[in-house]
């Protein structure tokens, strides 16, 4: 766990010539992968049956050793003044690198909190949620999910009988002021999504005190036999308030034969699905961490580090330009790429209001994966647009404006792709710039599906305020941006 500090962790040295390895250890030890390439960085396909040798010198210590070099590495001040939130193993995202909890299959309570430098049995609950010290089911420790978002847990096969032929999975929910889709558990196979999987639909929406989910999984016994290890999820896709405790998953004997709890409410109709809108944040919640879609799609919204203003009698978003984001973290199928990451539609519209922080950095201000990335970048005491596009057939293209977007005062930015590859970017309703794309939209398949004030680098984080979000489900017409861009903002 020295890593990536390797001036006091030489762990690996390896020595035969002519060859480069990358080597990545999992569980503390558990087991390693290594990736082989010859003769630069080309990597190697070994067919069955051939061999070959490759000499490590491996160097491990003791925990004391461990601690004495531990404390005198890089990340040791990190540890001493840790970020608040957002802390990552990679690419696993953990509240606090000095606080969050582990998955224990016996019972996990949320009771203990573990920080880098502690062994632990286990690996850590990732995802977006927080530690909560004040509401548990049997005690004051739980975990708190502020949807939309979701955690995450993996656990070993040899942290339980690894033998039995079922398991049984039980975990409590509680809910304040959730609506939208109810909470979804799920117990998987971590590395294939082709692997059959069980599937829980909580049921659950508004207020509800601590409730009893369990089900028998043969999870543990299907996954394939070279992967020890399954996962827990639990996926909130609604907005509100919903805590996860004494999560435990258990061998059963042979002749168990448990009651399950799978929820005894099926999941609530969703609000009536606009046939114009995909996305439809208004942005008129005031307070919170989230933003509800009225499109009834149920592409819902969630703030990281974004305040609530007043702007002209009507709640609007501010971003500082230095830490603030929102994102819609898990859209529905129509927001998803085909294969091959084309879009699925013909043809769409985006818009949004912005009001730029005077004299200070543009930044992104709306992208859709990135297939469109809407920036303002500035020029003097103004503002310009630019609009980035990518197609599935590797062709990109730039739209920008002239720099006529003051800091300090609302304008109303939208763009339309058409079926026929026509890109146009919308400045208070005025078409200002045009081309043609030489094929489909291209998507990615990995989270979030559009992310608000910000863009790639932190050097592309939007100072200022933003409101009313909208992706259309196809192209608007000059006269409906116009019509737009003539209402107040939102």
């Amino acid at each position: 766990m020295l890593t990536p500090d390797r001036a006091v962790c030489p762990a690996w040295e390896h020595l035969t010539p002519g060859v480069k390895v990358n080597i990545g250890v999992c569980h503390w030890g558990y087991d390693w992968h290594q990736y082989v390439y010859w003769g630069g960085d080309k990597q190697r396909t070994f067919q069955p049956g051939e061999t070959f040798t490759i000499h490590y010198v491996m160097t491990g210590y003791t925990p004391a050793e461990g601690e004495e070099l531990f404390l005198a590495s890089r990340l040791h001040p990190r540890m001493e003044d840790p970020e608040p939130a957002g802390e990552h193993f990679g690419f696993l995202q953990v509240p606090s690198l000095l606080a969050y909890p582990v998955v224990e299959p016996a019972g996990t309570s949320f009771d203990k909190l573990y920080d880098v430098r502690m062994p632990y049995i286990g690996w850590q609950w990732y995802g977006d949620y927080d530690n909560d010290r004040q509401v548990g089911h049997t005690d004051r420790y739980s975990m708190r999910i502020d949807g939309p978002a979701s955690a995450k847990g993996m656990f070993y096969h040899h942290m339980i009988d690894g033998n039995a032929k079922r398991y049984l999975c039980t975990f409590w929910l509680k809910t304040e002021g959730y609506k939208g889709p109810a909470p979804v558990a799920i117990l998987r196979y971590p590395w294939d999504d082709k692997v059959r999987k069980d599937v829980v639909d909580t049921g659950l929406t508004g207020d509800n005190h601590w409730t009893e989910f369990s089900f028998i999984t043969t999870m543990p016994v299907i996954t394939p036999e070279t992967s020890d290890a399954s996962q827990f999820d639990l996926i909130v896709k609604g907005v509100g308030k919903v805590w996860l405790d004494d999560w435990s998953v258990r061998p059963l004997g042979d002749d168990e034969q448990p009651g399950e709890k799978r929820g005894g409410a099926a999941t609530p109709p969703s609000a009536e699905v606009s046939p114009l809108y995909l996305v439809d944040l208004q942005c008129n919640e005031a307070a919170g961490l989230s933003l509800w879609d009225a499109s009834g799609r149920n592409n819902h919204g969630r703030l990281h580090s974004v305040t609530w203003i007043n702007a002209g009698n009507r709640p609007a978003l501010h971003f500082d330009g230095t830490d603030s984001c929102a994102f819609v973290p898990m859209g529905s199928p129509e927001l998803r790429p085909e294969d091959k990451g084309a879009y699925k539609q013909d043809s769409l519209t985006m818009e949004i209001w912005v009001c730029p922080t005077p004299g200070l950095k543009g930044g992104g201000v709306l992208c859709y994966g990135l297939a469109l990335t809407l920036q303002l970048q500035p020029v003097g005491d103004k503002f310009q647009a630019i609009l980035g596009c990518l197609d599935v057939a590797g062709g990109s293209l730039q739209l920008i404006s002239q720099p006529t977007i003051a800091g300090g005062r609302w304008t109303h930015l939208a763009t339309t792709v058409g079926a026929d590859g026509l890109v146009r970017l919308y400045v208070d309703g005025q078409p200002v710039a045009e081309k043609a794309l030489d094929a489909k939209l291209k998507l990615y398949a990995w989270e979030p599906t559009i992310t608000i004030g910000a863009y790639g680098t932190p050097s592309n984080l939007f100072a200022g305020e933003l409101t009313g979000v909208r992706l259309w489900s196809r192209v608007a017409t000059p006269e409906e941006i116009a019509a737009e861009a003539a209402r107040s903002p939102g």
